[in-house]
């Protein structure tokens, strides 16, 4: 018997030890596949910041790009700075301005650069779950991190998402091994990773106020200093550089936070949603948490609540009744999340050493989630820092589940959720390879870019203006009769008729569509990047990206100005 146990155990043991090995593999197999993938979002950002820093490491200017990027990315620094439109402290484009300089016109060095964070995110969640796991639930744990819809889809992004993820992550796990074993080091080490995340995005401030606070209160003031002398010294050269720079301070300058309870509805009611759509694929998780009578009484008034506020959308907003059920089911589960996730106390099998391990989970999601309301919009990628924490609350409510349920819910709902993981990520691919693929199309039907105007953002502004086709606001020349127009209608974006100069009328000529995928990221209701209250959606009829074409006609004579009005305005037709 002795020796059967003691076989079992060093099988156990082999299997742990080989698990960070397996995960890093399994990580690779579900990023490799996307290393050419477009610049999407805030990816237009982060490359052209990192550009910038080749240009001037110490003052990076804005460039010409810098007058393209989003309309409400603008803070009050020197309008001459690339800062001016980039809100992030400076660390992550500065590592990635090596694999810049190599990057010309493929994408792949961006995406080896961000591989590295993923990785570290996916080794952060395998020591984050060894704090409070062991053996298979750590395991699995580790895996649904490593393959969820949130992680996979985001980390395929050049953006800062995923490094600010991974900061936060380490940063947790050396900050709960420093308490454990009251070593100097590891409170020195946080406070280095704290300041490290600060330099790479202010979110980063969650993490300020939980362990500042929590070491005032246990009055350990050996620690505050070990922790918080590098966590304050490394942001606090930045902002040293700022005053003698720019004169600004850019942590005090971006601008974009807002508290009208308007707002705040807003972002809550869609990360609810993004929360409870993003972690485990839906149905796996209700059957999981509903398994028991009081798991089903305990969960029926989030479920009600979710479901009246589904039935307002499908109302009043005339949203489709699939919506509204869709919604409903996802912001349950959100809010079921955010209560256990809150509510330590009910966690059956996470091995926390101390309450005040719990205190530090549960404030550090408290915390996230308020400095998510202050955002300035709601995104998936927006509460990817929640999602470790997340997981230990899935892992713990599948540990409900007993017998035979038990041993196949992990195999099934992890390969469900990794299949549809990199369905989601094929979606997301397409979105922005259409946008890639667009002006070499318009080139070949003749639309030479001297006459073909556009107004857009992100992806479709970023090729566009790298292949000379003429942006409406900024290029310096004006359009004449003849010349043509781009109009992104699919996903919908700024109307180019709304910009161009009311003179001109428009003539619809031409329509050029890219692939065909129901799973979609952005659409008319899928919002995995915040323009929707669910994160994905099925569309099997529209085309995945889609642009408008129009030949620009004389309206007749410009209107008469009002005496007070810009003449500037008045030429292009932007409205104040």
């Amino acid at each position: 018997m002795r020796a059967t146990v003691k076989t079992l155990t060093n099988k156990a043991l082999d299997c742990i030890s080989c698990a960070p090995a397996a995960l890093v593999a399994l990580a690779l197999t579900c990023y490799l596949p996307f290393m050419h993938k477009p610049v999407h979002i805030d990816g237009t950002m982060m490359v052209h910041t990192s550009r910038q820093m080749l240009v001037d490491v110490w003052n990076p200017p804005l460039g010409e790009f810098g007058k393209h990027l989003v309309l409400h990315d603008r803070t009050r620094m020197p309008e001459q700075s690339v800062f001016f439109r980039t809100g992030h402290p400076p660390l992550v484009p500065l590592l990635m301005a090596p694999a810049t300089a190599l990057a010309r016109d493929g994408e792949w060095p961006f995406h080896a650069f961000m591989l590295g964070f993923y990785l570290a995110l996916v080794l952060g969640g395998w020591h984050l779950f060894g704090l409070f796991y062991a053996g298979n639930n750590r395991i699995a744990g580790a895996l649904l991190l490593t393959t969820c819809p949130a992680i996979v889809v985001n980390s395929h992004n050049i953006m800062w998402d995923i490094p600010i993820t991974a900061l936060m992550t380490w940063t947790f796990v050396l900050f709960i091994r420093a308490l454990r074993t009251r070593r100097p080091g590891l409170y020195f080490a946080s406070g280095v990773m704290t300041g490290i995340a600060a330099l790479s995005k202010s979110n980063a401030i969650a993490l300020y106020v939980l362990f500042g606070l929590y070491l005032v209160w246990r009055r350990r003031g050996k620690a505050l200093i070990l922790w918080g002398v590098p966590a304050v010294v490394l942001p606090g050269l930045w902002v040293i550089h700022n005053v003698f720079v720019f004169g600004e301070i850019q942590y005090l300058s971006v601008g974009w936070f807002s508290f009208l309870p308007g707002d705040i509805r807003y972002r809550f009611e869609r990360t609810i949603s993004y929360l409870g759509g993003c972690v485990l694929v839906p149905p796996f998780l209700y059957w999981a948490l509903l398994r028991t009578r009081k798991a089903f009484l305990g969960f029926v008034p989030v479920l009600v609540l979710a479901a009246a506020w589904g039935g307002l959308l499908v109302g009043v907003l005339a949203r489709p009744l699939w919506f509204g059920v869709t919604y409903a089911m996802l912001a349950s589960i959100g809010l079921l999340f955010l209560y256990m996730l809150v509510r330590t106390d009910q966690h059956r099998i996470a091995c926390y050493r101390s309450r005040d391990e719990r205190i530090l989970v549960a404030g550090f999601a408290v915390l996230y989630l308020l400095v998510l309301m202050i955002h300035p919009s709601s995104q998936v990628r927006y509460a990817l820092p929640l999602y470790p924490f997340l997981v230990i609350v899935v892992v713990d409510a599948a540990s409900q589940l007993a017998g035979q349920q038990k041993r196949w819910f992990w195999p099934l709902c992890l390969c469900a959720g990794t299949g549809f993981s990199l369905l989601l990520s094929v979606g997301d691919y397409l979105l922005c390879d259409g946008a890639r693929r667009l002006p070499g199309k318009l080139d070949e039907k003749g639309y030479a870019p001297r006459h073909t105007w556009y107004y857009g953002r992100l992806a479709f502004g970023y090729y566009l203006y790298r292949a000379g086709f003429r942006n409406i606001l900024t290029d310096p020349g004006v359009p004449e009769p003849g010349d043509y127009a781009v109009d992104e209608y699919l996903p919908r974006d700024y109307p180019v008729r709304e910009i161009l100069p009311r003179r001109f009328s428009l003539e619809e000529i031409d329509t050029i569509a890219f692939y065909q995928w129901a799973l979609r990221t952005k659409g008319r209701y899928a919002g995995f990047y915040g323009n929707s209250r669910i994160p994905y959606a099925l569309d099997w009829a529209s085309p995945v990206r889609a642009v408008k074409v129009y030949r620009l006609k004389s309206a007749g004579p410009l209107p008469s100005a009002p005496a007070d009005a810009d003449p500037a305005a008045a030429e292009t037709g932007v409205r104040p």
